[in-house]
């Protein structure tokens, strides 16, 4: 019994930590070829997204973790967040949508416009 409640608690870590791992693996940017560069350069350069935010030197969106990706089927995750540049702060609902038509793009809306903004995710592979 005791053994089988251990195995079973082991099982449920063993699941947590790869998802958090996967939350932390997420390496996405609005340009390909930024792939091969430092934080940095990249912040220099274009966008970045993490698990929990967007940013570029100036300016950022922060929202709540996105849940792992599975690019074998189409996933749409909304998050509560906020935006932000110097002096000024935006509260905002945001909207990820990827696809098994497209693994390893990231679509991400913001505001109501309905303008998608794109990211690779840099640690995809086919």
């Amino acid at each position: 019994m005791f053994t089988s409640k251990l195995i079973a608690s082991t099982a449920v870590a063993v699941v947590i930590a790869a998802t958090s791992v996967l939350a932390a693996e997420m390496d996405f940017v609005s340009d390909r070829a930024m792939c091969d560069l430092d934080d940095s350069s990249r912040l220099e350069l274009g966008m970045t997204m993490r698990a929990d935010g967007v940013f570029t030197i100036e300016y950022g969106c922060f929202y709540e973790p996105l849940d792992p990706i599975d690019w074998s089927t189409t996933q749409t995750q909304v998050k509560v967040g906020y935006c932000n540049e110097p002096g000024l702060i935006f509260p905002g609902v945001y909207v990820f949508l990827t696809s098994q038509y497209e693994p390893g793009v990231m679509n991400f809306y913001e505001g109501d416009s309905g303008e998608r903004q794109v990211y690779y995710d840099c640690n995809y592979k086919p």
